[in-house]
């Protein structure tokens, strides 16, 4: 199984190096993770260990915007498959390969969001169930949008919705996501919540 990650990144150290960390873990998978660093100078390449920038494409120079840096990381990935992940997530080890299942199994699902859980064990993405309009198994449920915070696409359909809004994030720094599947949804892709693939939030900030 091939997967590209992308990670936007600013203003943390130690929270990248754990997502890094845990998605370098990840059983049965072949990953390539490239890390979008929106700081100034060498912020993360003087702060991350050698082992793992040796396993990670480190793209620096880009302005703080979030929408700019996934655009980028999407134009450098390979694989027909991406995660687009937050740097303060932090996925179990069989997070990636069980999400490219039900893909593989599921070719009607167009992207894929996990539920997001907090330290207390809620998770914010529970509402979404309340707006399903289709569901195709106990967990998989069709949802119509979902924060971009981790999902899982396939590249055909990024690049026909014609990737996020870095415009909008300027001038609001928020709805770029849910602008995005509004988009998705107006091209007739179909995105899904799987309540049993979880991810956990560091809420460091």
């Amino acid at each position: 199984m091939r997967l590209s990650v992308v990670i936007p990144t600013f203003g943390r150290q130690k929270e990248v190096q754990a997502c890094v960390t845990a998605l370098l873990a990840q059983e049965k998978v072949n990953l390539e993770i490239m890390v979008i660093d929106q700081n100034d100078g060498n912020f993360l390449s003087d702060f991350l260990p050698t082992e793992i920038k040796n396993n990670i494409q480190l793209v620096q120079g880009l302005r703080p915007n979030v929408s700019l840096a996934r655009n980028e990381g999407f134009r450098k990935t390979t694989n027909e498959l991406i995660l687009f992940i937050d740097d303060d997530l932090l996925p179990g080890p069989n997070f990636c390969w069980r999400a490219i299942k039900v893909l593989e199994e599921n070719t009607e699902i167009d992207a894929l969001a996990p539920l997001i859980e907090l330290r207390d064990g809620s998770a914010d993405s529970n509402e979404k169930l309340k707006t399903s309009s289709k569901s195709i198994s106990e967990h998989l449920h069709q949802i119509p949008d979902t924060i971009s915070a981790a999902f899982f696409i396939r590249r055909k359909v990024y690049e026909k919705v014609g990737g996020f809004d870095p415009h909008l994030f300027d001038l609001v720094k928020s709805t770029e996501d849910k602008e995005f599947f509004t988009r998705m949804n107006d091209n007739g892709f179909r995105l899904f919540l799987d309540t049993s693939l979880k991810i956990l939030h560091l809420e460091s900030q």
